[in-house]
């Protein structure tokens, strides 16, 4: 392998118009976070965002590219419109994964592993007061005898319910943020999920929204050996919960109705905005 190659994760971020508001600046935070973990790992980033059409974020002609102030400015000022096109964003960052692998020459060389998970420090995955405490992004690329040019089966992360496939080994990494179906564009995305397979790209999805995640997404990182997150408002705990889909039960964090009266309400920002007020909540 060069000197230097560290693996890539493309950061695909839904911008449509149900994502403003609170949402939209929660969807900031996390691929910041995200983008921080990349920079300590030395691994390339590529940022897109969607809505009816796809839009990526190009630094010195360079799709994945290690200018990380950049790409962060760029993820402070999205603006959300549109509708929800899946298909779009995910062929554009499967061409750069393909682009890349081709102009690096590497061929079918084995790649070093780097796993990708969301590991949670309280009981109940919580981020407080609006995504910053109880959640965090972890890529790791150490074997067990801690070289980081070493791979091992034992990279894959065992702090998920529902773990990656142990025979994968891939670096190349695709996280995808949405809050909504897919309404244009090819809804099942079957193109894009065989050659995610054939690239070795895993796919990790992280919806916003409460029981009521599309099928696709699942999908998506099931067959891509990715990780699967719901992330929703909680009124019990007054703050944004992130839960592994797999295995978490919402009953946990208030009743059923009161979870879905308010996964409404924060597609709405001014009526979610009063209900905040009413109930002296800070997000």
């Amino acid at each position: 392998m060069k000197q230097g190659a560290a693996g890539r994760v493309a950061i695909i971020r839904d911008t449509s118009m149900s994502m403003q508001g609170m949402w939209n600046q929660w969807a900031a935070l996390l691929c910041t976070s995200v983008m921080e973990m990349s920079q300590k790992q030395k691994m390339r980033v590529g940022y897109l965002e969607f809505n009816t059409r796809a839009q990526k974020f190009v630094e010195n002609k360079q799709f994945f590219t290690h200018e990380y102030e950049s790409v962060g400015q760029r993820m402070a000022v999205a603006k959300c419109e549109g509708l929800t096109n899946y298909e779009a964003p995910l062929s554009i960052a499967l061409d750069e994964f393909e682009a890349a692998a081709g102009g690096r020459g590497d061929g079918g060389r084995r790649r070093r592993r780097r796993t990708f998970s969301m590991k949670n420090n309280g009981s109940g995955g919580g981020s407080g007061g609006g995504g910053g405490g109880g959640s965090h992004i972890d890529f790791s690329g150490k074997g067990s005898s801690g070289d980081p040019t070493t791979p091992s089966e034992s990279n894959v992360s065992t702090a998920l319910p529902w773990a990656p496939n142990p025979s994968v080994s891939t670096d190349q990494h695709i996280l995808f943020i949405t809050d909504g179906q897919p309404t244009s564009g090819d809804r099942f995305v079957s193109k894009e999920l065989e050659r995610a397979r054939q690239l070795g790209v895993s796919v990790h999805t992280v919806f916003i929204g409460y029981r009521s995640c599309p099928q696709v997404l699942d999908r998506l990182s099931k067959e891509t050996s990715g990780s699967r997150w719901a992330s929703f408002f909680c009124p019990h705990d007054k703050s944004i919960q992130v839960v592994d889909r797999e295995s978490s039960s919402f009953d946990q964090h208030g009743k059923d109705m009161e979870l879905r009266m308010v996964d409404r309400m924060t597609r709405m920002p001014t009526v979610f905005q009063r209900y905040l007020d009413e109930n002296n909540v800070i997000v």
